[in-house]
């Protein structure tokens, strides 16, 4: 059940992800490039893989984020 939340969680937030992907080229076409430039692409999908390991398993993201 543990491992089904997690999988549902991180599925929910790469969701998110492209749905602010998709809503930045239907708001402004023409700007999307500039918008969503390569390091803010990369930028979200880290985020999203940085929520999953965060709910995966707390003892080593607190620990990866103690290191910082």
């Amino acid at each position: 059940l543990f491992f089904g939340c997690v999988f549902i969680d991180a599925e929910c937030v790469l969701l998110a992800v492209m749905a602010f992907d998709r809503y930045k080229a239907i708001s402004n076409p023409l700007m999307y490039a500039v918008d969503m430039s390569n390091a803010e692409c990369v930028l979200l999908a880290v985020m999203a893989f940085d929520r999953y390991k965060a709910i995966s398993n707390p003892l080593l993201y607190s620990i990866d984020m103690s290191s910082r």
